[in-house]
């Protein structure tokens, strides 16, 4: 490999550092989110009954939670060349985890929102299967380590912009999912927005502002991968990593305290959750009500689908 000038060796070194600083950033705003959340996800989640979307929360919740640190060591902490050949692939292949477990949350949402359509949920699912078999592809073939320095970050052999497509692929499955809900919001139950319960129009409103927020982080990772000055193209890496996690969670405990802010709910100093007599009665009333097909993917709290809350406007 031909030597560097002086100055680019500088700008690697320098926003090297800069991607050390985001890692770490973005997993110290992830465990400070998590710390916030605990009462609710004590209230909200782990006391709530078994469900496919309580086990999703999990996943979206605590694989980057546990796995993040992995990021952390190899792309942070100095190794020798040597050892970083044999670990650089670790941390890329993390990212599948967190991928598909923040996919998970919305996948599950649309589909308790269209009444278990199975195809819907079994096409969003393969597309989910491609963009990690595509992620897969770029870590072992088009990926190599980066010759310089001794933190163990993976570069593109050649002129290739494969990494970048993994951004571009994500923005792209959030936009199916969106497009998806919006399609069938609007074509399948021609339902204005005033006539929408509160929990629906919560959802869109969030699920409009998950999809702008990470829209925008992954886009600029394309556009930073794209340009030009290869010293700079990681920096928005790590935001992108955890942030669909972090809304993805906050978007299912929102929904869920919604469901539950008419309700007299106490949390005691251990996390449990007491309910009045008398909440407790509406609560099964409200249970006994439903009589939800779906009650394992709920899109409400109560296990309610959208058609539930529907027909009882």
């Amino acid at each position: 490999m031909a030597e560097l000038p002086v100055a680019d060796l500088l700008a690697f070194a320098h926003f090297a550092t800069v991607v050390r600083y985001a890692n770490v950033a973005a997993y110290c705003l992830f465990v400070y989110d998590w710390l916030l959340c605990l009462g609710q996800e004590a209230a909200f989640i782990f006391n709530a009954a078994s469900s496919l979307a309580k086990v999703a929360y999990i996943l979206c919740r605590y694989v980057p939670l546990l796995g993040f640190p992995v990021n952390i060591w190899g792309q942070v902490i100095d190794h020798d060349h040597d050892t970083c050949e044999k670990i650089f692939r670790a941390p890329m292949l993390m990212v599948m985890g967190y991928n598909a477990t923040a996919s998970f949350i919305l996948i599950l949402r649309i589909y308790a929102f269209t009444s278990g359509n199975r195809i819907v949920a079994s096409i969003l699912l393969f597309l989910v299967a491609v963009n990690a078999g595509y992620l897969v592809w770029v870590v072992f073939v088009p990926a190599i380590l980066n010759p310089i320095g001794h933190v163990c970050v993976p570069v593109e052999a050649g002129t290739t912009i494969h990494i970048s497509g993994l951004f571009l692929g994500s923005f792209l499955l959030d936009c199916i999912i969106t497009s998806t809900f919006i399609a069938y919001l609007f074509r399948v139950y021609k339902l204005k927005y005033t006539q929408m319960s509160e929990l629906t129009r919560m959802f869109i409103r969030e699920g409009a502002a998950y999809f702008l927020a990470i829209s925008a982080i992954n886009l600029l990772n394309v556009a930073f991968n794209m340009q030009p000055y290869v010293p700079m193209a990681d920096v928005n890496v790590p935001w992108s990593l955890l942030f669909p996690n972090l809304l993805g969670c906050r978007l299912v405990l929102n929904l869920r305290r919604a469901a539950f802010s008419d309700r007299e709910i106490t949390l005691t100093t251990s996390g449990a959750v007491s309910l009045s007599s008398e909440a407790e009665q509406r609560r099964m009333e409200v249970l006994r009500g439903l009589g939800s097909r779906h009650r394992d993917v709920e899109l409400y709290p109560m296990g309610a689908t959208f058609d539930d809350t529907h027909h009882q406007k």
